[in-house]
């Protein structure tokens, strides 16, 4: 698992984010390809442009506090998709 800090850089200012690889992929075109998807996702800059750069994360409670993140982020996506099953195992049971 590896940790990486974007900073993006654009007209109007600048922002980091934090993207955690769970993968075991280590290449770097295919780190450089996830931070091109995420730069390209974030609107910030899309009219003037932006650049980029990256780097692997060291600090360990950077990565903690990251992970952490990704946790929390998956378990409310974890209830989120419990109450969209529940919501369409009801319907399925009015329709029967």
């Amino acid at each position: 698992m590896k940790i990486i800090k974007i900073h993006k850089m654009y007209s109007s200012g600048s922002k980091n984010h934090f993207l955690v690889i769970t993968e075991m992929e280590n290449d770097e075109n295919y780190i450089n390809e996830l931070v091109e998807n995420w730069c390209e996702d974030d609107p910030a800059g899309m009219n003037n442009g932006y650049s980029y750069d990256w780097e692997y994360v060291n600090d360990l409670n950077v990565i903690k506090e990251e992970i952490n993140n990704r946790i929390s982020r998956i378990e409310k996506n974890i209830i989120s998709l419990n109450y969209e099953k529940e919501l369409l195992e009801n319907e399925l049971n009015i329709l029967k």
